[in-house]
């Protein structure tokens, strides 16, 4: 099968969803303004988008330039579809470029939201109403929509206006790879960030960004690091794929409590090293004020390790009171949900890890999740001929 992925936001998730169908087997055609480079493969090629119009310029100058320019973009995106004739359009990110695609009338077509694509849109002053407009537009013209929380898919249904065909799709974990165990991989990992020996390790899996709770964990740390009652603890923080004015407040912040010492920062790392930081962690903690459903949940209950997570919607009906909840935005409740957990006995924890271990086999399995999302491709590829008809032979001579 031949998946045209459309994006327009840099990070992880349009190499990641283009290393798992090219692993498993399928071609996949990149549309978007950057190339995610997901590795070598001959069943993979990279259309910069968009790309330079002649004249546009110009057009703008005359003061008609803003209103063709969607139009142009529409009609590179149709061409590309006409020259490549995928079997199905994904849009990784429901943004503008969703919206061009259903200008473009281009199918079939899935959208695919991942969170704040679709949250902003309900958080006043985040995004503009013609930005809203744009992707209320954009669903309503989807063949299917998915999305990795349940609520996501219900706000999806409001702003189309109508009732979408939908998938939940979780990326999922790989089994062989996020499992308990690496000892030595964390040992190797503890040394190199200078973490003491005898330091409890609390371990933040989100980027720097707005919502995603990290001033709150911040707050939390300070509280600890003033309790005689809990042991010294290290929080661990990641850097990359950062919104720079959020990961900027938090350094202040670290600055201002004075826990510089108790903080250390991870950069970019492959899938292949993240299971030696959830080994090393003692704790995992998780908390947004408002999410989609992060595939870090999963990661850290393959690898069995205590989970601290907001109570979010997104979140309901997956894992339960198999992870230790805590309610979003309140900074002494986390504090005192991580020493619980700090100070619990490994035996009354275990009926937890195990409970959460067998829900993500049972939920979170990377190859069950990607089938299902790409048997629903697959389902959908009747539709590209209307789309798209069949090229003409030139006529025989003679004819």
């Amino acid at each position: 099968m031949h998946v045209f992925l459309v994006t327009a936001q840099p990070g992880a998730h349009p190499r990641r969803v283009a290393r798992l169908l090219l692993d498993a087997g399928h071609r996949v055609t990149l549309v978007g303004a950057y190339d995610p480079k997901p590795g070598v493969s001959e069943r993979y090629h990279y259309c910069p988008f968009p790309t330079e119009v002649p004249g546009l310029a110009r057009l703008r100058r005359l003061g008609v330039g803003n209103a063709l320019e969607p139009w142009i973009r529409a009609a590179q995106l149709r061409a590309l579809c006409v020259r490549h004739r995928p079997d199905v359009i994904n849009v990784q990110w429901v943004d503008r470029n969703a919206w061009l695609c259903a200008l473009a009338r281009v199918r079939p077509l899935v959208l695919s939201c991942w969170g704040s694509d679709i949250n902003d849109l309900f958080t006043p002053g985040r995004v503009t109403p013609q930005r809203r407009a744009q992707v209320a537009q954009a669903l309503a013209a989807a063949d299917h929509v998915t999305a990795d929380a349940t609520d996501l898919l219900e706000r999806c249904r409001q702003l189309a206006g109508r009732e979408l065909a939908t998938t939940l799709w979780h990326f999922g974990v790989d089994f062989s790879l996020f499992r308990p165990g690496y000892a030595a991989q964390a040992r190797v990992l503890r040394e190199r960030l200078h973490i003491p020996d005898d330091a409890r390790v609390l371990l933040s899996v989100r980027r720097q960004a707005p919502f995603l709770g990290q001033t709150h964990i911040v707050a939390a740390l300070a509280q600890l690091t003033r309790d005689p009652a809990v042991p010294k603890t290290v929080l661990i923080l990641r850097d990359y794929h950062s919104h720079p004015e959020t990961e900027q407040e938090v350094r202040e912040q670290i600055t201002a409590l004075g826990v510089e010492e108790a903080v250390r920062w991870v950069g970019d790392a492959p899938q292949s090293e993240l299971p030696a930081q959830y080994a090393l962690a003692d704790v995992v903690v998780n908390y947004p004020e408002r999410d989609a459903f992060p595939v870090s949940l999963f990661e850290a209950a393959a690898c069995q390790r205590p989970i601290v997570t907001s109570a979010l919607p997104a979140y309901a009906g997956v894992f339960g009171d198999t992870l230790v909840n805590v309610p979003p935005g309140d900074p002494s409740a986390l504090a005192a949900a991580l020493k619980a957990c700090l100070l619990e006995a490994p035996a009354a924890a275990r009926p937890r890890l195990e409970g959460a271990y067998t829900i993500a086999q049972q939920l979170g399995d990377q190859d069950a999740n990607l089938k299902r999302v790409t048997d629903m491709f697959a389902s959908l590829r009747r539709r590209r001929f209307a789309a798209f008809p069949a090229r003409r032979s030139a006529p025989a001579r003679g004819a």
